[in-house]
Protein backbone atom coordinates (compact mmCIF):
# COMPACT_ATOMS: atom_id res chain seq x y z
CA UNK A 1 0.00 0.00 0.00
CA UNK A 2 3.14 2.63 0.79
CA UNK A 3 4.39 1.93 -2.84
CA UNK A 4 1.13 2.25 -4.45
CA UNK A 5 0.72 5.57 -2.28
CA UNK A 6 4.03 6.82 -3.31
CA UNK A 7 3.83 5.55 -6.98
CA UNK A 8 0.10 7.94 -6.79
CA UNK A 9 2.44 11.22 -5.20
CA UNK A 10 4.74 10.48 -8.16
CA UNK A 11 2.99 10.32 -11.03
CA UNK A 12 0.43 13.04 -9.62
CA UNK A 13 3.48 15.45 -9.44
CA UNK A 14 4.93 14.72 -12.85
CA UNK A 15 1.54 14.86 -14.75
CA UNK A 16 1.14 18.56 -12.89
CA UNK A 17 4.79 19.45 -13.78
CA UNK A 18 3.70 19.14 -17.93
CA UNK A 19 2.97 22.60 -18.63
CA UNK A 20 1.76 22.65 -22.55
CA UNK A 21 1.76 26.89 -22.01
CA UNK A 22 5.53 26.60 -21.78
CA UNK A 23 5.79 24.26 -24.52
CA UNK A 24 3.15 25.95 -27.03
CA UNK A 25 5.08 29.19 -26.33
CA UNK A 26 8.55 27.81 -26.96
CA UNK A 27 7.25 26.27 -30.47
CA UNK A 28 4.76 28.72 -31.52
CA UNK A 29 7.07 31.95 -30.49
CA UNK A 30 9.83 30.61 -29.13
CA UNK A 31 9.57 32.97 -25.49
CA UNK A 32 10.21 31.50 -22.46
CA UNK A 33 6.75 32.83 -20.57
CA UNK A 34 8.84 33.04 -17.59
CA UNK A 35 10.40 36.19 -18.85
CA UNK A 36 6.92 37.08 -20.19
CA UNK A 37 3.85 38.70 -18.59
CA UNK A 38 3.35 37.72 -15.03
CA UNK A 39 6.19 35.60 -15.35
CA UNK A 40 3.56 32.38 -14.62
CA UNK A 41 3.80 29.59 -16.65
CA UNK A 42 -0.37 29.08 -16.98
CA UNK A 43 -3.29 29.88 -19.36
CA UNK A 44 -3.83 33.58 -18.14
CA UNK A 45 -0.23 34.17 -19.60
CA UNK A 46 0.00 32.04 -22.66
CA UNK A 47 -3.34 33.85 -24.12
CA UNK A 48 -1.71 37.40 -23.50
CA UNK A 49 1.57 35.74 -25.45
CA UNK A 50 -0.06 34.01 -28.71
CA UNK A 51 -2.51 35.23 -31.40
CA UNK A 52 -4.02 31.62 -31.68
CA UNK A 53 -6.70 30.58 -29.72
CA UNK A 54 -6.42 26.43 -29.70
CA UNK A 55 -3.10 26.28 -27.80
CA UNK A 56 -5.37 28.26 -25.07
CA UNK A 57 -7.99 26.06 -24.88
CA UNK A 58 -5.88 22.61 -24.93
CA UNK A 59 -3.51 24.21 -22.10
CA UNK A 60 -7.07 25.53 -20.07
CA UNK A 61 -8.30 21.75 -20.74
CA UNK A 62 -5.03 20.13 -19.61
CA UNK A 63 -4.37 22.26 -16.67
CA UNK A 64 -7.98 22.06 -15.17
CA UNK A 65 -8.01 18.01 -15.70
CA UNK A 66 -4.55 17.25 -14.24
CA UNK A 67 -5.36 16.93 -10.85
CA UNK A 68 -8.63 14.75 -11.61
CA UNK A 69 -6.20 12.89 -13.97
CA UNK A 70 -4.18 12.00 -11.24
CA UNK A 71 -6.92 10.92 -9.17
CA UNK A 72 -8.44 8.56 -11.10
CA UNK A 73 -5.04 6.80 -11.97
CA UNK A 74 -4.69 6.33 -8.02
CA UNK A 75 -8.04 5.21 -7.96
CA UNK A 76 -7.12 2.48 -10.40
CA UNK A 77 -3.85 1.54 -8.35
CA UNK A 78 -6.02 0.56 -5.59
CA UNK A 79 -5.38 3.22 -3.20
CA UNK A 80 -8.37 3.93 -0.70
CA UNK A 81 -10.36 7.41 -1.86
CA UNK A 82 -8.58 9.95 1.18
CA UNK A 83 -4.89 9.05 -0.02
CA UNK A 84 -6.19 9.27 -3.47
CA UNK A 85 -6.72 13.30 -3.12
CA UNK A 86 -2.77 13.31 -2.62
CA UNK A 87 -2.43 12.81 -6.09
CA UNK A 88 -4.49 15.48 -6.90
CA UNK A 89 -2.68 17.41 -4.66
CA UNK A 90 0.01 16.24 -5.86
CA UNK A 91 -0.60 17.31 -9.55
CA UNK A 92 -1.48 21.05 -8.05
CA UNK A 93 2.32 21.17 -6.45
CA UNK A 94 3.75 19.73 -9.92
CA UNK A 95 1.97 22.37 -11.35
CA UNK A 96 3.17 25.01 -9.27
CA UNK A 97 7.03 23.48 -8.70
CA UNK A 98 7.86 21.70 -12.12
CA UNK A 99 11.49 20.49 -11.68
CA UNK A 100 12.78 20.57 -15.03
CA UNK A 101 11.79 24.85 -14.76
CA UNK A 102 13.56 25.72 -11.75
CA UNK A 103 10.35 25.22 -9.82
CA UNK A 104 9.06 27.98 -11.40
CA UNK A 105 5.72 27.06 -12.70
CA UNK A 106 1.98 28.62 -12.91
CA UNK A 107 -0.33 29.37 -9.85
CA UNK A 108 -2.16 26.42 -9.92
CA UNK A 109 -5.78 27.94 -9.64
CA UNK A 110 -6.89 25.86 -12.89
CA UNK A 111 -5.63 22.30 -11.04
CA UNK A 112 -7.23 23.06 -7.65
CA UNK A 113 -10.78 24.21 -9.30
CA UNK A 114 -10.57 21.17 -11.67
CA UNK A 115 -10.22 18.96 -8.58
CA UNK A 116 -12.70 20.14 -6.51
CA UNK A 117 -15.35 20.42 -9.41
CA UNK A 118 -14.30 16.35 -9.87
CA UNK A 119 -15.54 16.54 -5.97
CA UNK A 120 -18.86 18.67 -6.64
CA UNK A 121 -20.07 16.22 -9.57
CA UNK A 122 -19.60 13.55 -7.52
CA UNK A 123 -22.08 15.27 -4.67
CA UNK A 124 -24.19 16.33 -7.00
CA UNK A 125 -25.13 12.73 -8.37
CA UNK A 126 -25.84 11.67 -5.12
CA UNK A 127 -28.59 14.71 -4.84
CA UNK A 128 -32.28 14.23 -6.35
CA UNK A 129 -31.81 15.18 -10.01
CA UNK A 130 -34.05 18.40 -9.67
CA UNK A 131 -31.79 19.82 -6.57
CA UNK A 132 -28.65 19.12 -8.19
CA UNK A 133 -29.34 20.85 -11.51
CA UNK A 134 -31.03 23.79 -10.01
CA UNK A 135 -28.46 24.28 -7.68
CA UNK A 136 -25.36 24.36 -10.52
CA UNK A 137 -27.74 26.02 -12.99
CA UNK A 138 -28.15 28.79 -9.68
CA UNK A 139 -24.22 29.00 -8.86
CA UNK A 140 -22.73 29.11 -12.41
CA UNK A 141 -24.80 31.96 -13.11
CA UNK A 142 -23.83 33.79 -10.40
CA UNK A 143 -20.11 33.07 -11.08
CA UNK A 144 -20.33 33.76 -14.43
CA UNK A 145 -21.65 37.15 -13.84
CA UNK A 146 -19.48 37.71 -11.03
CA UNK A 147 -16.24 36.91 -13.07
CA UNK A 148 -17.62 38.46 -15.57
CA UNK A 149 -18.50 41.76 -13.74
CA UNK A 150 -15.50 41.74 -12.39
CA UNK A 151 -13.29 40.81 -15.43
CA UNK A 152 -10.51 39.43 -13.74
CA UNK A 153 -9.68 35.64 -14.28
CA UNK A 154 -8.02 35.42 -10.90
CA UNK A 155 -11.07 36.09 -9.15
CA UNK A 156 -13.06 33.37 -10.84
CA UNK A 157 -11.49 30.73 -9.03
CA UNK A 158 -13.34 31.86 -6.40
CA UNK A 159 -16.48 31.71 -8.01
CA UNK A 160 -15.78 27.68 -9.45
CA UNK A 161 -15.76 25.66 -6.32
CA UNK A 162 -18.80 26.67 -4.09
CA UNK A 163 -18.34 22.83 -1.68
CA UNK A 164 -14.55 22.29 -2.03
CA UNK A 165 -12.61 21.15 0.90
CA UNK A 166 -11.55 24.04 3.18
CA UNK A 167 -7.52 23.82 2.39
CA UNK A 168 -8.44 24.11 -1.63
CA UNK A 169 -10.26 27.06 -0.91
CA UNK A 170 -8.39 28.70 1.39
CA UNK A 171 -5.62 28.54 -1.61
CA UNK A 172 -7.59 29.66 -3.95
CA UNK A 173 -8.54 32.48 -2.20
CA UNK A 174 -5.14 33.41 -1.30
CA UNK A 175 -4.11 33.09 -5.21
CA UNK A 176 -6.89 35.93 -5.74
CA UNK A 177 -5.78 38.13 -2.84
CA UNK A 178 -1.97 37.88 -4.37
CA UNK A 179 -3.61 38.88 -7.64
CA UNK A 180 -5.19 42.24 -6.25
CA UNK A 181 -1.76 42.54 -4.50
CA UNK A 182 0.13 41.94 -7.91
CA UNK A 183 -2.14 44.60 -9.89
CA UNK A 184 -0.77 46.82 -7.45
CA UNK A 185 -4.92 47.83 -5.95
CA UNK A 186 -3.63 48.52 -2.79
CA UNK A 187 -1.49 51.61 -3.58
CA UNK A 188 -4.88 53.12 -4.84
CA UNK A 189 -6.98 52.47 -2.32
CA UNK A 190 -8.57 55.32 -0.21
CA UNK A 191 -6.48 56.33 2.89
CA UNK A 192 -9.06 55.73 5.38
CA UNK A 193 -9.66 52.13 4.46
CA UNK A 194 -8.49 50.13 7.20
CA UNK A 195 -7.70 46.83 5.76
CA UNK A 196 -6.60 44.95 8.73
CA UNK A 197 -10.30 45.32 10.42
CA UNK A 198 -11.44 44.37 7.05
CA UNK A 199 -10.22 40.96 7.19
CA UNK A 200 -10.15 40.57 10.91
CA UNK A 201 -13.93 40.44 9.99
CA UNK A 202 -14.39 36.94 8.91
CA UNK A 203 -13.07 36.39 13.03
CA UNK A 204 -16.72 37.12 13.36
CA UNK A 205 -17.94 34.45 12.38
CA UNK A 206 -16.74 32.40 15.30
CA UNK A 207 -20.51 33.44 16.74
CA UNK A 208 -22.48 31.79 13.99
CA UNK A 209 -20.72 28.96 14.45
CA UNK A 210 -20.64 29.21 18.45
CA UNK A 211 -24.66 29.16 17.55
CA UNK A 212 -24.57 25.77 16.72
CA UNK A 213 -22.99 24.25 19.94
CA UNK A 214 -24.24 26.75 22.72
CA UNK A 215 -27.67 27.80 23.66
CA UNK A 216 -28.93 31.13 22.53
CA UNK A 217 -28.98 32.80 25.74
CA UNK A 218 -25.24 31.72 26.16
CA UNK A 219 -24.15 32.88 22.88
CA UNK A 220 -26.40 36.72 23.31
CA UNK A 221 -24.53 36.64 26.74
CA UNK A 222 -21.22 36.16 24.90
CA UNK A 223 -21.40 38.32 22.29
CA UNK A 224 -23.48 41.26 24.35
CA UNK A 225 -19.98 41.51 26.50
CA UNK A 226 -17.68 41.69 24.18
CA UNK A 227 -20.41 44.68 22.65
CA UNK A 228 -20.31 46.13 26.26
CA UNK A 229 -16.63 46.69 26.02
CA UNK A 230 -16.51 48.00 22.77
CA UNK A 231 -19.33 50.21 23.44
CA UNK A 232 -17.52 51.65 26.52
CA UNK A 233 -14.05 52.09 24.47
CA UNK A 234 -16.40 53.93 21.94
CA UNK A 235 -18.03 56.47 25.14
CA UNK A 236 -14.54 57.31 26.40
CA UNK A 237 -13.28 58.32 23.08
CA UNK A 238 -16.38 60.40 22.55
CA UNK A 239 -16.86 62.07 25.59
CA UNK A 240 -12.60 62.73 26.13
CA UNK A 241 -10.66 65.39 23.60
CA UNK A 242 -7.43 63.50 24.94
CA UNK A 243 -8.63 60.30 24.31
CA UNK A 244 -9.67 61.20 21.42
CA UNK A 245 -6.61 63.28 20.04
CA UNK A 246 -4.66 60.01 21.17
CA UNK A 247 -6.41 57.93 18.93
CA UNK A 248 -6.78 60.19 15.90
CA UNK A 249 -3.38 61.97 16.44
CA UNK A 250 -0.74 60.44 18.36
CA UNK A 251 -2.05 56.35 17.37
CA UNK A 252 -3.05 57.10 14.00
CA UNK A 253 1.05 57.99 13.56
CA UNK A 254 1.67 54.05 13.65
CA UNK A 255 -1.23 52.12 13.74
CA UNK A 256 -4.46 53.80 12.52
CA UNK A 257 -7.48 52.06 14.47
CA UNK A 258 -10.34 54.19 13.54
CA UNK A 259 -11.51 55.80 10.55
CA UNK A 260 -12.35 59.75 9.99
CA UNK A 261 -15.74 59.44 9.85
CA UNK A 262 -15.64 57.40 13.28
CA UNK A 263 -14.25 60.48 15.10
CA UNK A 264 -18.06 61.71 15.96
CA UNK A 265 -19.57 58.58 16.07
CA UNK A 266 -19.97 54.63 17.12
CA UNK A 267 -16.95 52.54 15.38
CA UNK A 268 -17.95 50.28 12.72
CA UNK A 269 -16.48 47.52 15.00
CA UNK A 270 -19.07 48.47 17.50
CA UNK A 271 -22.06 48.30 15.06
CA UNK A 272 -21.11 45.46 13.90
CA UNK A 273 -21.55 43.39 17.12
CA UNK A 274 -24.50 45.36 17.74
CA UNK A 275 -25.93 43.63 14.37
CA UNK A 276 -24.82 40.58 15.83
CA UNK A 277 -26.86 40.78 18.98
CA UNK A 278 -29.52 42.13 17.71
CA UNK A 279 -30.01 39.62 14.73
CA UNK A 280 -29.31 36.76 17.03
CA UNK A 281 -32.11 38.23 19.44
CA UNK A 282 -35.00 38.68 17.28
CA UNK A 283 -34.71 35.80 14.92
CA UNK A 284 -34.23 32.14 14.96
CA UNK A 285 -31.20 30.44 14.63
CA UNK A 286 -31.01 29.65 10.97
CA UNK A 287 -32.14 32.89 9.87
CA UNK A 288 -29.58 34.61 11.95
CA UNK A 289 -26.81 32.31 11.28
CA UNK A 290 -27.55 33.10 7.39
CA UNK A 291 -28.13 36.45 8.21
CA UNK A 292 -24.62 37.27 9.98
CA UNK A 293 -22.75 35.05 7.27
CA UNK A 294 -24.18 37.28 4.78
CA UNK A 295 -23.18 40.63 6.50
CA UNK A 296 -19.39 39.15 7.32
CA UNK A 297 -18.27 37.78 4.49
CA UNK A 298 -20.24 39.85 1.80
CA UNK A 299 -18.59 43.32 2.85
CA UNK A 300 -15.45 41.82 2.67
CA UNK A 301 -16.01 40.49 -1.04
CA UNK A 302 -17.68 43.30 -2.09
CA UNK A 303 -14.74 45.68 -1.34
CA UNK A 304 -12.43 43.76 -2.87
CA UNK A 305 -14.31 43.53 -6.27
CA UNK A 306 -15.16 46.80 -5.94
CA UNK A 307 -11.69 48.10 -5.69
CA UNK A 308 -10.49 45.72 -8.31
CA UNK A 309 -12.82 46.13 -10.73
CA UNK A 310 -15.56 48.35 -9.82
CA UNK A 311 -16.70 50.38 -12.88
CA UNK A 312 -20.44 50.67 -12.72
CA UNK A 313 -21.88 52.48 -10.23
CA UNK A 314 -25.15 50.85 -8.66
CA UNK A 315 -26.99 52.95 -6.07
CA UNK A 316 -24.07 53.65 -3.50
CA UNK A 317 -21.91 51.25 -4.90
CA UNK A 318 -20.68 49.52 -7.75
CA UNK A 319 -22.00 46.81 -10.01
CA UNK A 320 -19.44 44.66 -9.79
CA UNK A 321 -19.17 44.90 -5.72
CA UNK A 322 -22.46 44.07 -5.46
CA UNK A 323 -22.20 41.16 -8.06
CA UNK A 324 -19.49 39.99 -6.02
CA UNK A 325 -21.32 40.11 -2.40
CA UNK A 326 -24.67 37.76 -4.19
CA UNK A 327 -21.51 35.59 -5.21
CA UNK A 328 -20.03 34.99 -1.83
CA UNK A 329 -23.71 34.51 -0.44
CA UNK A 330 -24.37 32.29 -2.71
CA UNK A 331 -21.01 30.32 -2.12
CA UNK A 332 -22.12 30.58 1.63
CA UNK A 333 -25.73 29.19 1.05
CA UNK A 334 -24.85 26.63 -0.74
CA UNK A 335 -21.85 25.12 1.97
CA UNK A 336 -24.72 26.01 4.30
CA UNK A 337 -27.61 23.80 3.00
CA UNK A 338 -24.56 20.97 2.27
CA UNK A 339 -23.67 20.98 6.14
CA UNK A 340 -27.73 20.18 6.69
CA UNK A 341 -27.98 23.20 8.65
CA UNK A 342 -30.78 25.79 6.09
CA UNK A 343 -32.46 24.85 2.86
CA UNK A 344 -30.35 26.50 -0.15
CA UNK A 345 -33.43 28.57 -1.02
CA UNK A 346 -33.94 30.51 2.02
CA UNK A 347 -29.71 31.18 1.50
CA UNK A 348 -30.91 32.52 -1.52
CA UNK A 349 -33.40 34.48 -0.89
CA UNK A 350 -31.20 35.75 2.23
CA UNK A 351 -28.17 36.29 -0.08
CA UNK A 352 -30.17 38.55 -2.79
CA UNK A 353 -31.96 40.51 -0.46
CA UNK A 354 -28.54 41.44 1.33
CA UNK A 355 -26.66 42.45 -1.49
CA UNK A 356 -29.48 44.64 -2.57
CA UNK A 357 -29.99 46.42 0.85
CA UNK A 358 -25.91 46.79 1.05
CA UNK A 359 -25.90 48.70 -2.15
CA UNK A 360 -28.93 50.89 -0.71
CA UNK A 361 -28.09 54.22 -0.18
CA UNK A 362 -28.91 54.22 3.44
CA UNK A 363 -28.29 56.36 5.98
CA UNK A 364 -28.28 53.34 8.48
CA UNK A 365 -25.18 51.40 8.65
CA UNK A 366 -25.06 48.49 6.82
CA UNK A 367 -23.65 46.84 9.67
CA UNK A 368 -27.30 46.61 10.99
CA UNK A 369 -29.24 47.25 7.78
CA UNK A 370 -28.19 44.57 5.91
CA UNK A 371 -28.71 41.63 8.60
CA UNK A 372 -31.90 43.25 10.02
CA UNK A 373 -33.80 43.33 6.64
CA UNK A 374 -31.60 40.33 4.62
CA UNK A 375 -33.25 38.27 8.31
CA UNK A 376 -36.67 39.79 8.21
CA UNK A 377 -36.99 38.56 4.65
CA UNK A 378 -35.77 35.05 5.05
CA UNK A 379 -38.38 34.72 8.13
CA UNK A 380 -41.41 36.28 5.90
CA UNK A 381 -40.31 33.45 3.25
CA UNK A 382 -39.93 30.68 5.71
CA UNK A 383 -43.34 31.81 7.22
CA UNK A 384 -45.02 32.09 3.96
CA UNK A 385 -43.49 28.45 2.86
CA UNK A 386 -45.23 27.07 5.91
Amino acid sequence: MVGKAVSALLIGYLLGAIHPAYIFAKCLKGIDLRAKGTGKVGTSNLRAQVDSLWPVVITALYDTGKGVLSLKIAQVLGIPLPLCYLGGVSAIVGHIFPFYLRFKGGEGAATASGLALASLIGLWLKLPPSIGIADLAALAGFAGLSSWAVGRGDVIAVFLVPALAALILCFIFALALEAVIRHRVFPYLPEDVRWWRVLLRPAGFSFPLLGLWVSKQTLLSLIGSVLALFVLVDLIRLSSGKVQSFFFKRLASSFKVYKEKERSRLSSMTLFLLGCFVTFLLFPLKVAFLAVTFLIFGDLTAKVFGFVGGRTRFFAKTLQGTLGYLGICSLASYLIFVQGLAPFWLGFVGGAAASFVEALPFHVDDNLSVPLLSGTVMALAQALMG
